[in-house]
C-alpha cells in the first residue's frame, strides 16, 4: 500500500493530538493553588482597578460587578460579567509544578455563550463538562471543542473543567461573551499537578506563598478570651519524596503557635492520611493572630495561612477607639492609618463618615474586603484643612452584618501655619505576645503631643526592656513627641517581652520625660504661656528663648528649676513667635528643638488671602 506524504503528515497530526490530549487528560488534581466561592465578594458593585478583583489580583478587561444572580434556576451568587459582551477575566498568576487544572462552577442563564480558557506559559488547554449530581451536562458533545466550552440548552448550575501542561507562573485567562446575568461564575478552585516532581503540600488548603497572599484559606482554630489551648490538624500529601518532611510557623504572630511535631517521614507524608497538630494559645484580647505553617521538603517550600481566633465566636470588628488627631495648615492635607480587623465575620466591613466634620475627612475605601478584615489590614483616613482656622469633630463608623458597630472618634485641626508633625510607633518583640495602644491613637502627632502607651501582655509574659532605634533602653510609659533622641526616633521604639511571671509592679516603668518645647497657650495680643516638660536629672534652671520668624532673639527670661512654664509678655500682637528652653543640670545641658510659630492674636479682621493664611 502506498503512504501518501499527506497522509503521513494527517497520522503525524493526530498522533500529536492524541499525546496532547493524553498528557493534559492525565493532569491531576494533587495542590489546590486558589479557591474562592466569591462570598466576601457580593456586597460590592465593582467600577474599576481598585475594586476587590484587583485586590485578589484578577484583572477584567470591562467594568464587572458582584450580584445577587438572576437566575430563576440557580438560587447562588455569583461573579456576573458586564453589559459589554467579550469580556476577559485576567487570573493572577499561579505557580504550576507540571501542568493544572482550573474547575469552575456556572450559572448558565442564555445559550449559545462561549468560554474560552488560554494563558501565558501554558499549553494543550482542553475543556471538558464532567458529569456531577449538582451538575447538568452540556446538551451535545459538540458543545467543547478543545479549550472552549459553548452554553447549551440546559440552563443552570454546571461545572466546567480546563486541564492544560505546562510549569512555572502561568497567567490564565477566561474569555466569554456573556452579558449581565447571563453566565454566572459562582466558583473558581486551581489545582497544580505533580507528576514525577518531588513535592510536598497540603490538599486541604492553597498556597498561602512565602509572604501570606495567593489566597484567604487557611486553617482557623477558634479559642476563648484567656481561655485553654486550642489544636486544629493540617494534612500532608507528599509526592515522589525521597526525605523526611519538616514543619515550623513562621509570619506575624508565630508567637501564639505551636506544633504537636515538626517532622514527618517520606513514607508517611507519601501516604497522605497523616496530618501535623497545631496548637493556639487564645489571646487576652479579642482578635485574630495571623502566622503559616511552613512545610519544607528536600525540592519545595509550603505554606498554609493559620488564623488563631480569640473571642466569643460571633462577629466582631476590632479596631481602636482611642481618639484620632490630624493636623494641617490651610487647605493642606494630613493622614493616619487605622489597623481593621474582623472576627468570625460574614461578610465585608463598611466605613461610613458620620458627625458636622465628615465632609472634611476622606477614605482609602469604604469598604474591607471580608478576606483582608480576616487577615487584618489598614485602612488610610485623610483630614483636609479648612479654608480659615478651627477644629471639627467627626466619627468613623465601621459595621458588618451581624456585628456590632465600632465607632472612631476624629478630631481635625486647620491652623495658619504648617504644624511640625513627628511619628511615633510602636514594635513588640516577640511580635505577638503582647498588645500596644496609645492614647490618643495613631502614629503621627503634633510636635509637643504628649502620648500614653498602654501595653496588654500575653499570658506567661513580662516586659524585658523598652528600646529606640538606637539601641538606648527606654522606661517610661508616657512619651512627648519631638525631633530629640532623649525621647524618641524616627524608627519605631520596640517593647522587648519574654518568657516569665509578671511581677508587682515591675512592668510598670516610671514616668520618665526628656526636656521638651511643649505648644504655647494663653495666647492673647501680647503675650503667651511658654511651656515644657521637666528634665530628666536634677536641674539647676531652665532658659526660655523667644524668637521671631527670622530667627532674631525678642526675649530671654530664666527660671527656677521646678517650673515647667513662663508668662511671656511684650509681645507685638498679630505676629508669629517661636522659642526654646535650655536645662543645666546632672544630665547636661539640653535644649529643646525650636517650637511655634505661635501666632499673637490681632483686634483687626483677617483678610482672606493676606499673609496671615501664609505657611
Amino acid at each position: 500500500m502506498k503512504i501518501t506524504t499527506r497522509a503521513v503528515k494527517t497520522l503525524l497530526l493526530s498522533l500529536t493530538a492524541l499525546a496532547t490530549t493524553m498528557v493534559t487528560n492525565a493532569q491531576s488534581k494533587d495542590i489546590m493553588l486558589y479557591s474562592t466561592d466569591f462570598t466576601d465578594w457580593t456586597a460590592q458593585v465593582m467600577t474599576g482597578s481598585s475594586d476587590v478583583l484587583n485586590q485578589k489580583g484578577f484583572s477584567y478587561a470591562a467594568k464587572p460587578g458582584v450580584y445577587p444572580t438572576e437566575s430563576t434556576s440557580c438560587g447562588d451568587v455569583g461573579f456576573i460579567a458586564s453589559t459589554n459582551s467579550t469580556n476577559t477575566l485576567t487570573f493572577p498568576p499561579f505557580t504550576f509544578v507540571s501542568g493544572g487544572v482550573v474547575v469552575m462552577e456556572l450559572c448558565v442563564n442564555k445559550n449559545g455563550r462561549t468560554l474560552t480558557l488560554s494563558g501565558s506559559g501554558a499549553s494543550g488547554i482542553t475543556a471538558s463538562v464532567p458529569e456531577s449530581p449538582t451538575a447538568s451536562k452540556a446538551s451535545d458533545e459538540e458543545q467543547v471543542s478543545g479549550a472552549q466550552v459553548k452554553t447549551g440548552k440546559d440552563y443552570g448550575k454546571y461545572v466546567v473543567e480546563y486541564a492544560f501542561s505546562g510549569a512555572g507562573d502561568i497567567q490564565l485567562s477566561l474569555a466569554t461573551n456573556a452579558k449581565k446575568g447571563e453566565v454566572d461564575i459562582s466558583k473558581i478552585t486551581v489545582y497544580s499537578s505533580v507528576g514525577t516532581t518531588p513535592y510536598v503540600s497540603s490538599p486541604d488548603y492553597p498556597d498561602a506563598k512565602v509572604d501570606g497572599s495567593g489566597t484567604s484559606n487557611g486553617l482557623k482554630i477558634q479559642g476563648e478570651i484567656g481561655g485553654s489551648q486550642v489544636s486544629g490538624n493540617v494534612t500532608i500529601k507528599g509526592y515522589n519524596l525521597t526525605s523526611d518532611v519538616t514543619f515550623s510557623v513562621v509570619g506575624k504572630d508565630a508567637a501564639k503557635f505551636s506544633l504537636g511535631a515538626t517532622s514527618m517521614s517520606a513514607a508517611d507524608a507519601m501516604a497522605g492520611t497523616n496530618s501535623v497538630a497545631v496548637n493556639f494559645t487564645p489571646s487576652v484580647k479579642a482578635g485574630n493572630a495571623v502566622a503559616m505553617l511552613k512545610i519544607s521538603s528536600a525540592t519545595n517550600d509550603y505554606y498554609v495561612n493559620l488564623i488563631g481566633a480569640t473571642g466569643s465566636g460571633t462577629p466582631q470588628i476590632v479596631a481602636s477607639t482611642s481618639l484620632l488627631n490630624f493636623w494641617a495648615s490651610l487647605i493642606a492635607t494630613t493622614t493616619q492609618d487605622l489597623s481593621v480587623s474582623g472576627l468570625n465575620l460574614t461578610g465585608p466591613v463598611t466605613a461610613t463618615l458620620e458627625g458636622a466634620g465628615a465632609s472634611r475627612f476622606s477614605l482609602s475605601s469604604s469598604e474591607i474586603s471580608l478576606a483582608e478584615a480576616t487577615k487584618g489590614t489598614s485602612l488610610q483616613i485623610t483630614f483636609t484643612g479648612d479654608i480659615q482656622e478651627g477644629e471639627v469633630p467627626a466619627n468613623l463608623v465601621l459595621s458588618s452584618p451581624g456585628a456590632p458597630s465600632v465607632t472612631v472618634p476624629l478630631n481635625g485641626v486647620t491652623s495658619l501655619l504648617r504644624p511640625v508633625m513627628y511619628p511615633l510607633t510602636f514594635d513588640v518583640d516577640p511580635s505577638g505576645t503582647a498588645y500596644v495602644e496609645t492614647n490618643p491613637g495613631g502614629t503621627l502627632f503634633k510636635v509637643g503631643t504628649q502620648v500614653t502607651v498602654t501595653v496588654t501582655l500575653e499570658k506567661e509574659y513580662k516586659i524585658a526592656r523598652w528600646q529606640d532605634a538606637s539601641g538606648n533602653t527606654r522606661s517610661s510609659r508616657v512619651f512627648v513627641v519631638s525631633e530629640s533622641k532623649n525621647t524618641m526616633s524616627g524608627d519605631p521604639i520596640t517593647v522587648f517581652t519574654e518568657k516569665g511571671q509578671q511581677q508587682e509592679g515591675g512592668d510598670e516603668p516610671v514616668d520618665v520625660k526628656g526636656l521638651v518645647a511643649l505648644e504655647a497657650t494663653n495666647i492673647s495680643n501680647n503675650s503667651m504661656t511658654v511651656n515644657w516638660t521637666a528634665q530628666d536629672g536634677n536641674t539647676t534652671g531652665y532658659d526660655v528663648t523667644v524668637m521671631d520668624a527670622n530667627g532674631n532673639t525678642v526675649q530671654t527670661k530664666h527660671v527656677e528649676s521646678t517650673a515647667t512654664s513662663v508668662d511671656i509678655t511684650g509681645l507685638d500682637e498679630n505676629t508669629p513667635y517661636y522659642y526654646t528652653v535650655t536645662g543645666t543640670g546632672t544630665q547636661g545641658t539640653v535644649t529643646t528643638d525650636k517650637v511655634g510659630g505661635f501666632r499673637t492674636s490681632s483686634s483687626a479682621a483677617k483678610i482672606c488671602g493676606s499673609d496671615d493664611y501664609n505657611d
